[in-house]
């Protein structure tokens, strides 16, 4: 009869025999040996999953302003599919601790962005500090901007978090500013101004506040995005009851010269202020063709807007008034400190 200390090793040599094998038959049964799973660890949900905080979960499209060898980086919306999303704080949510987490999730100090403009990828800009919030309570940035040689002038970008920009392929060509377009931008706004019932401005060429060169399909002459005010500026704040704006986009028709595509005009003494201003074009949602975005100037705030091509006919399909408060992403070139707003006839 085995005594107790040779049952106790006979019962360890079988556990340890049992332990070498993976799968053991055992009186017509078969035993599987299964390790014991690890020890579970909490592990904290990232930030854009803590519930109620409101955070993007998709791309987020960015307004870069150049300043020198850097730029201020301003998140616009979220791009959901073929629509934006506007980016606000939830209600109840601190907006402190919103903008910690939001800056940390989307756009943290040393993360890369991929830098576009005019539908080309240009460059890149990396995130180095934090700047003053938006009026909406969003964190922006300013970061070391580096572009290509031919993007050196351009005073803004739009942009996308590395990783998350969508698939652009080409090289950056900006169409420059010719003496035709120069030419028909007042034609193009008188016509439109005469549509309207409103008065001429006494000098066009005060009145002109933003003229771009955009290429909206290949070959031929480019397309032209302006902006003319009367009694006004490209900033929020009061409008003069009697001033105006006017805003299209013209593309050029052999047969009649440049044809409005698109076009907004406000009349200060019947409409609440409502200025517009091209900021860039990117094909951002996948479809063809590129989505244009625009800055929209209120009395109390500044927000964005978004046109593209559907159904053969541009319309805006996004707009995000913004909050009360300054703009904080305005280009220097686009809305010179010095010129005052054109005067009435």
């Amino acid at each position: 009869m085995p005594t107790p200390r040779r049952r106790c090793w006979g019962i360890l040599l079988t556990l340890a025999a049992l332990a070498g094998c993976d799968n053991v038959s055992w009186g017509g049964a078969d035993i599987q040996i299964v390790p014991p799973p690890p020890p579970q660890r909490e592990v904290a949900p990232a930030p854009a999953e803590l519930p109620g905080f409101g955070l993007p979960s998709g791309p987020v499209l960015f307004h870069l302003v150049r300043q020198g060898t850097r730029a201020l980086v301003v998140p616009v919306a979220e791009v959901r599919g073929d629509s934006l999303l506007a980016l606000r704080p939830p209600a109840g949510v601190d907006r402190a601790a919103y903008r910690t987490r939001f800056r940390a999730t989307v756009f943290p100090v040393g993360s890369r962005l991929v830098v576009y403009r005019r539908g080309a990828r240009v460059g890149t800009v990396q995130v180095q500090d934090s700047a003053a919030p938006t009026p909406c309570g969003l964190p922006t940035a300013v970061g070391a901007l580096t572009v290509v040689a031919a993007a050196a002038n351009e005073p803004e970008f739009l942009a996308f978090r590395e990783g998350l920009e969508p698939p652009i392929r080409g090289l950056f060509a900006a169409p420059p500013i010719t003496p035709t377009l120069r030419t028909y931008a007042p034609i193009v706004a008188e016509r439109l101004v005469l549509q309207h019932g409103l008065p001429r401005p006494r000098s066009w060429q005060a009145a002109q506040r933003d003229l771009q060169a955009i290429d909206l399909r290949p070959g031929g002459h480019p397309e032209m995005a302006a902006t003319f005010l009367v009694g006004d500026r490209l900033a929020p704040g009061p409008a003069d009851p009697d001033g105006y704006s006017v805003f299209f986009l013209a593309d050029y028709d052999p047969a009649r010269g440049y044809v409005p595509i698109y076009a907004e005009v406000t009349d200060d003494r019947r409409q609440p202020k409502r200025v517009l201003r091209l900021v860039d074009g990117l094909d951002w949602d996948g479809r063809p063709g590129l989505e244009l975005l625009l800055q929209v100037f209120t009395r109390r705030s500044a927000g964005y807007a978004a046109l593209s091509q559907r159904r053969g006919r541009w319309q805006r399909i996004w707009e995000d008034p913004g909050c009360s408060g300054p703009a904080v992403a305005l280009p220097s070139v686009a809305t010179p400190s010095s010129a005052p707003p054109a005067p009435r006839r």
